[in-house]
């Protein structure tokens, strides 16, 4: 009985072609079978920007990829407390290794963006859990990007006042 419905499925006397398309038909078949179950994504949680305190300046810095280009980008915005953008910086970058060292590029760049418009009392906001860890503990990191993360820390302890944020936690240095 075995026997037969091999041979019914998968002809062996049969010629190339069509054995071909039987096989094929027996894909087709079972791929129509496996029909996935659509899971739907939990919704999306925006998070809202938040003011910083009056005379405090809030810098947000992403990195992001462009597969299509081929390219890493990062962004810093800097807000006043009443959400004024009082400057903006966008720039590609060379592709890395990591995210987290194009998160700590992002970071580094926003550092260096408040010093040049003379900020004292910053707060960097990002969204790298790894980053944040790594700087709120006040050292860098034994990785590909330690001495970016040195760099960042240097330069924050030139502010009058430095606070790290990540999403909905606030780490003070």
């Amino acid at each position: 009985m075995e026997s037969e419905k091999r041979s019914t499925l998968w002809p062996t006397n049969a010629p190339f072609q069509t054995s071909l398309f039987h096989g094929g038909r027996l894909v087709q078949e079972y791929l129509a079978a496996q029909e996935l179950e659509l899971i739907p994504s939990p919704p999306l949680v925006m998070q809202q920007w938040r003011p910083p305190e009056s005379k405090h300046v809030k810098l947000n810095f992403d990195a992001a990829v462009f597969n299509s280009l081929n390219l890493e980008g990062i962004d810093v915005i800097a807000r006043e407390w009443n959400g004024d953008v009082i400057g903006a910086l966008s720039m590609p970058i060379s592709l890395s290794q990591t995210v987290n060292e194009m998160e700590a590029i992002a970071c580094q760049k926003a550092v260096q963006f408040a010093k040049e418009l003379g900020l004292q009392k910053v707060i960097i906001e990002g969204d790298s859990l790894v980053v944040i860890n790594a700087l709120s503990q006040g050292f860098g990191c034994l990785s590909s990007y330690g001495n970016v993360m040195d760099d960042i820390l240097v330069l924050a302890n030139e502010f009058q006042f430095v606070s790290l944020v990540m999403l909905k936690e606030s780490i003070m240095w």
